[in-house]
């Protein structure tokens, strides 16, 4: 099975009245497009008549909208089950363009929509929350969805706002997801390539303490030109990239985020809980076991989806991982030192729904 994760635009809407003489629908388009998510129902009774009218439209219709017709193609390229996760905006016309398509695919795929696919921050009408919240909520929903795995999961960036492929792009790149979009007015499904990517590592090892300060702090520091003095001069455009200044103030960027996660995912640091715990002292060489953890290409290679839970398979007598990520780092929940009963019977037990179920986790990091 894939897991692709699906932004929704409002292409539902455009093409509705692309074929349809609706001008009150058309006004209430207008009046909704740029209103937040959070004044969804406020307008409820607006909104349902809207929603009868795009549902009738988006039943049977595989050309009803940017996001029905790429899942089509998708489904024909891959040749595999679909399990779809719609992600919306944070505007009232996502968030109902999203609900109707969960219900008219409902039938013919498996599809995921809830409240909290509804991404705050992501709108166009303040670039600042955009960079800010916007994306940095999307890439935290996507860690949720596949517990930090991308290995089974492809992107699907033919509808939401265009504002956020270039991000989207470089996430998927990073983390080795295929990524596909199609035109809407072709027939033509294409794969962004994933390419060998070389990124300079060496100024998270290098500047980790001022990584992890300004973290502490919020994202923000009021002293960027006393940090800029301690960075070398051949590290300066790689640590700019990382950060928006102005004057003496400055944030973390999307980008900077989202490569000091990734950083951290590298790095010998994870939480453990207390079934893990049990299970390491259970096993005197655990700690080699946990090494092949921030293998990433081991990990892309032996991980196994059990009932929802992500499963670190490292051999028929060798142990089994049970992780999730979380804000770029590996959280821990349990550890069997082989295959036995007691494995099967937690796996059958308790679909896996939240990290939140295991809690609480201790820091942990190993001597490299």
């Amino acid at each position: 099975m894939k897991y692709v994760l699906t932004l929704v635009g409002t292409s539902l809407m455009t093409n509705y009245l692309a074929q349809k003489e609706d001008p009150a629908l058309k006004k209430q388009y207008e009046r909704y497009r740029h209103k937040r998510a959070s004044e969804y129902d406020l307008n409820k009774d607006d909104i349902m008549r809207i929603k009868k009218k795009l549902a009738q439209f988006a039943r049977g219709n595989d050309q009803a909208s940017a996001e029905v017709k790429s899942l089509g193609k998708l489904s024909d390229e891959l040749q595999d089950e679909l399990s779809v996760y719609l992600l919306a905006s944070d505007t009232i016309n996502s968030r109902l363009c999203a609900e109707v398509l969960h219900g008219a695919l409902a039938g013919s795929l498996e599809v995921h929509f809830t409240a909290h696919n509804i991404i705050v921050g992501l709108q166009v009408e303040d670039r600042k929350l955009f960079a800010e919240q916007g994306m940095e909520n999307l890439f935290k929903r996507i860690e949720e969805i596949t517990g930090g795995y991308y290995g089974n999961t492809v992107m699907n960036i033919t509808g939401g706002y265009k504002a956020a492929v270039p991000l989207l792009t470089v996430f998927s790149q990073i983390n080795h997801i295929p990524a596909y979009y199609i035109f809407e007015d072709t027939e033509a499904l294409m794969k962004i390539p994933l390419l060998p990517l070389a990124i300079d590592w060496e100024i998270f090892d290098v500047y980790a303490d001022i990584f992890r300060g300004i973290e502490k702090g919020g994202g923000c520091v009021d002293n960027w030109k006393a940090i800029l003095g301690r960075i070398k001069p051949e590290h300066r455009e790689s640590m700019n990239a990382c950060f928006e200044a102005e004057g003496n103030y400055a944030l973390i960027s999307t980008f900077g985020r989202l490569l000091w996660n990734k950083h951290k995912a590298r790095l010998h640091i994870f939480y453990q809980n207390h079934l893990a715990k049990r299970g390491f002292e259970n096993d005197p060489n655990y700690q080699d076991s946990l090494l092949k953890l921030f293998d990433e290409n081991l990990v892309r290679a032996k991980t196994e989806n059990k009932n929802g839970h992500l499963v670190l398979d490292l051999g028929n007598s060798s142990p089994r991982i049970f992780y999730r990520m979380r804000d770029g780092s590996f959280y821990i929940y349990n550890y069997y030192p082989r295959h036995n009963e007691l494995y099967e019977r937690f796996i059958n037990s308790k679909s896996f729904k939240s990290l939140d179920d295991y809690e609480p986790f201790e820091l942990q990091i190993m001597k490299k």
